[in-house]
């Protein structure tokens, strides 16, 4: 079955027959996050039912034959479970190979994945697999914007004037998680007034969020703990959600990702900040100039397993979101101090 294009997914679910396994990943963490939810509540009828459904991670695979057991039980009441596997490794894929490939009609396999190259091995598994999909999940283009606008406003029967509409337009499109935030925080300010007009947008969506998360992200990844833990403290305490802090730390990582093959292929670290697309406000410069000469590429991709890892434990236990990003933040700026004082 191989590659499952985004736009082809709505279509998919809605037919009866569905793969024995998916691969979602990308570097849109959080389109990464909603697609997997929305394969696992198809499967399983729900997100958060432990009889129809099995998170597993890497440390779940300390018993080799844990990821063949789950995929060939059957639930206590009948049906077909989730596997949900977060943060997928080496482990996963030796199981995985160990397995060989899942017959269709029974349990079905999600694996949720950062953003990962075409060589991947995880990659090659899904997509030569016939009975496997491979979903990318990309940054969302205008279009893809446009209609989550009109299905969340519509949702909530509030229709959006075309200035409104254009200029929320500009402040999404970061990270789905984000752009959610956005359009919720929009909806909560207008909730009951049964329209939307430009006024309300700016009064909502004025973008000192995302500045502020900036600042919050060049903390982190520069290793300048004090900050770290100011910033995350002050964040939680006006009402941010912890799991958005770590979706904006997500897509951080990713554009830090970016920069740093071009300085490993040569490149300057200050030219490449220069010219980064999209571009990167001149005051930041420094900061993430440093944060080049902190990072390599095996701290990255350690980095991004604490932030999926702590993504998967604040959907596991909501009532610890706050300390859970928290915790996650400050991990990562002690490995990135670490990384300063070993230069």
């Amino acid at each position: 079955m191989a590659i499952l294009r985004a736009s082809a997914f709505e279509q998919h679910l809605s037919r009866r027959r569905l793969a024995s396994a998916y691969l979602v990943y990308g570097p849109d963490t959080g389109k990464v996050g909603e697609t997997a939810r929305r394969i696992v509540a198809h499967v399983a009828g729900s997100v958060d039912d432990p009889f129809t459904v099995s998170r597993l991670t890497e440390d779940s695979l300390a018993d080799p034959g844990r990821l063949a057991d789950e995929i060939l039980s059957r639930p206590m009441l009948g049906g077909r479970k989730a596997i949900w596997f977060a943060s997928p490794g080496n482990e996963f894929i030796k199981a995985l190979e160990k397995l060989g490939q899942i017959s269709p009609g029974g349990n079905v396999l999600i694996a949720e994945a950062g953003n990962l190259p075409k060589s991947s091995k995880l990659r090659v598994l899904f997509e030569r697999d016939p009975e496997s999909f491979a979903i990318a999940c990309y940054e969302d283009s205008l279009e893809d914007l446009d209609q989550l606008i009109d299905q969340s406003f519509a949702e909530e029967g509030l229709t959006l004037s075309p200035a409104a509409k254009g200029a929320l337009l500009g402040h999404l499109g970061e990270d789905r998680t984000l752009s959610r935030g956005e359009i919720e925080k929009l909806i909560l300010y207008c909730l009951g007034t049964g329209k939307v007009d430009l006024p309300d947008v700016e009064a909502v969506c004025s973008g000192k969020t995302t500045a502020d998360l900036d600042d919050l992200n060049d903390a982190v990844f520069a290793g300048e703990l004090s900050s770290t833990d100011t910033l995350v403290d002050r964040h939680l305490k006006a009402g941010t959600p912890g799991s958005r802090l770590l979706a904006a730390a997500s897509l951080h990582l990713s554009v830090l990702e970016k920069l740093l093959l071009d300085v490993e292929n040569g490149a300057q670290p200050a030219q490449v900040v220069r010219t980064a697309r999209p571009p990167i406000f001149f005051q930041r410069h420094g900061s993430v100039i440093q944060q080049l000469n902190v990072w390599n590429s095996q701290a990255i991709v350690a980095a991004a397993d604490t932030l999926a890892r702590a993504t998967l434990q604040t959907r596991e236990f909501s009532a610890l979101e706050s300390q859970i990003a928290g915790r996650a933040l400050l991990s990562l700026s002690r490995l990135a101090a670490e990384g300063r004082s070993t230069r």
